[in-house]
């Protein structure tokens, strides 16, 4: 039924109400406009990952694949255009996914995250049915 079909989810809508980058990236830093600052944008990215560039480069340090921007790209471009509703976490001299095997940068990632999706999603007035 795909997401406007018989998904079984009536009266629910399907429009983006923001992204959540954990050490990911964007082919394109435009797609991140000015005029969707009405959405979320959260990301959390290691900042000497040599697996998807924290600024922009090749992935794994591949020439052959395509140049994608990461979580340190996607804040600058924020920041240079006015997009206030960027939050974004940096892990000093970490590599990809820091916080992959729990501990420390797992919590912080994890509060960060929470931190800021009930911040912005309202969660106060949810009205369950």
């Amino acid at each position: 039924g795909g997401i406007e079909g018989d998904s079984g989810n009536d009266g629910y809508s399907s429009d983006v109400r923001g992204a959540i980058s954990l050490a990911g990236a964007v082919a394109d830093l435009d797609f991140i406009s000015l005029s969707e600052n009405n959405k979320l944008l959260i990301s959390c990215h290691g900042e000497e990952d040599d697996t998807v560039p924290y600024s922009c480069g090749q992935p794994l340090g591949s020439a052959i694949l395509p140049e994608l921007c990461g979580g340190g790209a996607m804040f600058a471009h924020t920041e240079a255009i006015g997009f206030t509703n960027h939050s974004h976490l940096v892990f000093q001299g970490a590599g990809h996914v820091p916080w992959e095997y729990g501990g420390e940068t797992q919590d912080e990632m994890i509060d960060f995250v929470s931190d800021n999706l009930y911040a912005a999603l309202d969660c106060i007035n949810i009205v369950l049915i």
